[in-house]
């Protein structure tokens, strides 16, 4: 313990050291950010943009072995931290951070103590995860498959850009946003430092604090009283999942009952958390805009949001979209009141040029980045799935109502099904509805930039994956609805402000809030605390004979099954031996046509056929086959004549 304890100490000295000094060196070229807050929150996000940026460019143009930029980063880190110092002592950054904590009268510390708060709720939902405690390593409830996948990747990626895929060593890893994985290299390379540590403890932290004060930061722009909604509804909007019961006894409900994963549950997705914390500073950014007269300014400030805007392809491609259509928003806006259209020409054609070698090489044109034309699909799903609503009468009283050409039944229907759709996923948000109902909001929205960009981008998250759907993986598009939330949050604080505003009476306003309050946590309440409560082991034994007894020189054969052995990236998550074939869902979103030989493997386990997997092995020289399923042990044991070793849950066998 003492040793994990020490990577997580060595592990936020090596975040702070190859990030955060290079992205302050950037931001203080541009001359233009005064507020230390809002300099700290996008070093950060700079260094984080430029340097993973590095080296997958690095990577993927020149060579795949890129150890030597651990070490270029490292100087320059250790060269400008003096300078850094410097920064942090002038701006008496410590002093204020314990005057924040310390409680001080001041209504802004309060602010950012409660936007801490929050962000911590939501650091808790992983943060108890990868301690080795005893004969077990546990993993927090919902975070296994995914956490299994990236740290597989990160492992991957120490040795090479781009990796070899986790899931087959057939597959070299290219088309996927990866730029958060990159993060993680430099300093296990350079520091050694536990990989669990760094992936459930350091790199959470950062990312829940970055959103919490981003979102403090335009809360202090768009919000002029009641800024507090902002991280509430962040990090504690939830969906009215948990009022399905009162409608449909007996129904079991999650989260993302109606499709949309809640802000509060997407720690299983860290990349995502990054992105939101993202798209709060660059809000924040084109308000400095609107703030600034110099022109040359402006478009240094430009140019810095063209560059997060393209690289954040590489941490989430369906942030790169939306952000997309923000800049553009914003863009227009700006030329419908100036008419300077040689300017505005000139930023698209920039906005484009920089984007192209991302879009290019992290998602490519075409294949899994192209979406085909399937409008409601989640509408329809969610109404027949049972783990989402399950509510087959629609579809029946649909299907009645097409035989007999009563398509306006059909089309009333449909209307329940997308009200049902919206107000379940953005709960208490669909207060935001105000805006759209008084003439003098709708102008206030007309007359701002930033506000009119913000509800573009708002309507095109949410429209978006009614109309498309990704190939591959399909219903990945739903992921583009959770920047639908992340701009409802702002949405829905300036409604809910502009009613409390309203209501004259201190009691009345108290009533309200408390309502809200009470309306808006039930869905987070639940899932957190079975995030908490619940949990997965790993047996030490198991990861330490695995790490011990599966080399390089191995390939590995794993029999397929419904655990996690075959399911997910666990054996490559500790072992250095190739795969050939496991965690198949993520060949798929890349599609690999590695995934198709899945169905020749499962056929060959589930008919005995023990001449095709005397056939595989010795195509793919196969030198250990890992089974979880002791129906297959009187198979395996006639692959060779070795003996078979049970290791934990797993049976071993030597070819």
């Amino acid at each position: 313990m003492s040793e994990y304890l020490l990577s997580i100490l060595l592990g936020f000295f090596g975040l702070f050291i190859f990030y955060f000094p290079v992205g302050l060196f950037l931001i203080s070229l541009l001359h233009v950010f005064k507020r230390t807050l809002l300099k700290i929150v996008l070093s950060f996000y700079i260094g984080f943009a430029f340097v993973s940026s590095i080296y997958f460019f690095y990577g993927n143009l020149v060579s795949n072995s890129a150890q030597f930029l651990d070490f270029v980063f490292l100087i320059i880190g250790v060269i400008l931290l003096p300078r850094t110092i410097l920064f942090l002592r002038k701006s008496q950054v410590i002093k204020k951070v314990l005057q924040t904590f310390l409680l001080s009268r001041n209504s802004t510390a309060r602010f950012r103590v409660f936007s801490i708060f929050c962000s911590l709720t939501l650091y808790l939902t992983v943060s108890l995860s990868g301690f080795p405690i005893g004969d077990k390593r546990y993993i927090q409830s919902g975070l296994d498959h995914d956490s299994y996948w990236h740290i597989a990747l990160v492992n991957n990626l120490t040795e090479s850009i781009p990796p070899s895929h986790p899931s087959s060593y057939l597959e070299v890893l290219s088309k996927y946003h990866y730029f958060y994985d990159i993060l993680f290299v430099p300093v296990i390379r350079v520091f050694s430092t536990d990989i669990f540590a760094l992936y459930f403890q350091v790199f959470p932290l950062l990312l829940t604090l970055l959103l919490g004060l981003s979102a403090s930061l335009l809360a202090e722009r768009v919000l002029k009283r009641n800024k507090y909604l902002l991280p509430f509804f962040v990090f504690f909007g939830g969906s009215f999942a948990y009022l399905l019961p009162l409608f449909l006894p007996g129904i079991q409900w999650g989260e993302s009952s109606f499709w949309v994963s809640q802000t509060f549950a997407t720690m299983i997705n860290p990349q995502a958390i990054y992105t939101f914390g993202l798209l709060y500073a660059v809000i924040v950014i084109f308000y400095e805009i609107t703030k600034e007269k110099r022109l040359k300014l402006k478009i240094r400030l430009i140019f810095l949001i063209i560059f997060l805007i393209a690289s954040s392809i590489g941490f989430k491609s369906y942030s790169f979209l939306v952000l997309a259509v923000l800049f553009f928003s914003f863009l227009g806006h700006s030329f419908v009141l100036t008419r300077n259209t040689k300017l505005t020409t000139i930023l698209c054609v920039l906005f484009l040029f920089f984007s192209f070698p991302y879009v290019y090489f992290v998602v490519g044109l075409g294949g899994t980045s192209s979406f085909i034309f399937a409008p409601l699909w989640f509408l329809t799903s969610m109404i027949e799935s049972r783990d989402r609503v399950y509510y087959p009468l629609f579809k029946l009283q649909e299907e009645h109502y097409l035989v007999h050409g009563n398509y306006l039944r059909v089309l009333e229907i449909k209307l329940k099904e997308l009200l049902i759709f919206f107000v379940g996923n953005l709960g208490t948000r669909i207060l935001l509805v105000v805006l759209f109902l008084r003439r003098k909001i709708l102008h206030e929205f007309k007359n701002d930039a930033v506000l009119t960009s913000i509800l573009i981008a708002f309507l095109f998250a949410c429209s978006f994956p009614l109309i498309f759907l990704q190939q591959g993986i399909v219903w990945n598009t739903i992921q583009v609805w959770y920047y639908g939330l992340i701009l409802g949050n702002i949405l829905a604080s300036i409604a809910i402000s502009k009613i409390l505003i309203k209501i004259d009476q201190k009691v009345m306003q108290t009533a309200f809030i408390a309502t809200l309050i009470f309306a808006t946590i039930p869905t987070f309440s639940v899932t957190t605390v079975n995030r908490l409560m619940n949990h997965y082991s790993i047996s030490l034994e198991t990861e330490a004979w695995l790490q011990k007894n599966l080399s390089k020189n191995d390939r590995v054969l794993i029999c397929p099954s419904d655990d996690i052995l075959f399911t997910t990236s666990f054996v490559k998550m500790f072992a250095e031996a190739e795969i050939l074939l496991a965690d198949s869902v993520q060949l798929a979103l890349v599609s690999s046509p590695v995934y198709e030989e899945q169905d020749a493997l499962y056929n060959a386990f589930r008919t005995s056929d023990l001449r095709k997997i005397k056939e595989l092995t010795a195509k793919h020289q196969v030198t250990k086959v890992l089974c979880s399923n002791s129906d297959y042990l009187p198979l395996i044991e006639k692959i060779s004549d070795d003996t078979i070793n049970r290791i934990g849950n797993m049976y071993v066998k030597k070819i």
